[in-house]
């Protein structure tokens, strides 16, 4: 299990990401062995959940490395360094709202995630679900 060691907030905030985290994950459809990309993985809590479900996980922050940093990769999600149509699942918690060109962040991740997968990008306190249906990219105006 994770530590919760640290000051309150850090521990307060861990507790609130896992419960918004479990609650994401019951919308998830994807299986275990699934390609997963962490968007923004910051001090690695969620790093830590993700991998719990799931063996394949790719982190990646422009600022953070994570304790655990099997995969990880110092770079942002406008210009993400992996193929077309790589992962299952991209998961960017609380993160969509920092990206300095939000527009092409978001068109970075629908190139990389495959058809059919499962793009979870909740801000605070509001989750927002998309889904990669078709090759084209996803109309992504609100």
């Amino acid at each position: 299990m994770h530590s919760l060691d640290g000051d309150s907030w850090t521990r307060w905030t861990h507790e609130v990401r896992r419960i918004e985290f479990d609650g994401m994950m019951g919308y998830v459809p994807s299986a275990g062995d699934s390609m997963v990309l962490e968007l923004g993985c910051g001090d690695g809590f969620q790093l830590y959940l993700l991998r719990e479900r799931f063996a394949r996980v790719f982190p990646i922050d422009p600022k953070h490395a994570p304790a655990d940093s099997a995969g990880f990769s110092f770079t942002v999600a406008e210009d993400l360094p992996f193929g077309d149509s790589t992962f299952d699942l991209i998961v960017s918690n609380c993160v969509l709202e920092h990206l300095k060109d939000r527009p092409r962040g978001i068109k970075e991740a629908v190139r990389v995630l495959r058809l059919g997968g499962a793009l979870e990008l909740p801000p605070s306190a509001k989750k927002r679900k998309l889904r990669k249906t078709q090759p084209t990219l996803l109309d992504l105006n609100p």
